[in-house]
């Protein structure tokens, strides 16, 4: 799994961070993304630093230059899944269309919750207070989208 930010940030702004190494032991980021996520006083910046520092979060040198039309940590995330063959994490729409022209297969954040309900890490209701809280934090998600991910919750057998 390769991550571009803002699940980072937004999963460490939750507290659920860990939920990425719950489910797939390590994620890879690209050095750009360490640099947009590292900030003083920015959101979630000491649990992503805590991350690297366990060893569960990889930081990867990516010599990159943007040709997608991405930001840095975005167009460097999706060239190393490319490049690796892994899964590529985002919320970023624009990212999620490139990669799909890319055939690199993409993760959402929202996905990342419906995955740990599915592997009972968390109950429902925590998930939808989740998805809820991410929303308030910012992140966007439409309302289709949002009943979409309401049912698939609600549709995992107990």
């Amino acid at each position: 799994m390769i991550a571009d930010a803002s699940p980072l940030i937004i999963l460490s702004k939750m507290n659920k961070l860990s939920l990425l190494k719950e489910l797939f032991s390590h994620v890879n980021i690209p050095e750009q993304v360490r640099d947009e996520v590292l900030f003083d006083n920015k959101p979630g910046s000491i649990a992503i630093k805590r991350a690297i520092q366990e060893g569960w979060i990889h930081v990867i040198n990516c010599d990159r230059n943007p040709v997608y039309g991405l930001g840095k940590g975005e167009e460097a995330a999706l060239y190393l899944a490319k490049k690796r063959g892994e899964k590529f994490l985002t919320d970023d729409k624009s990212a999620i269309q490139i990669a799909k022209v890319l055939n690199v297969p993409a993760v959402r954040t929202s996905s990342v919750i419906i995955l740990a309900v599915s592997k009972k890490l968390i109950i429902k209701n925590e998930a939808i207070a989740i998805i809820d809280a991410m929303i308030k934090v910012g992140q966007y998600i439409g309302s289709l989208d949002y009943s979409r991910i309401r049912k698939v919750i609600d549709d995992i057998p107990p």
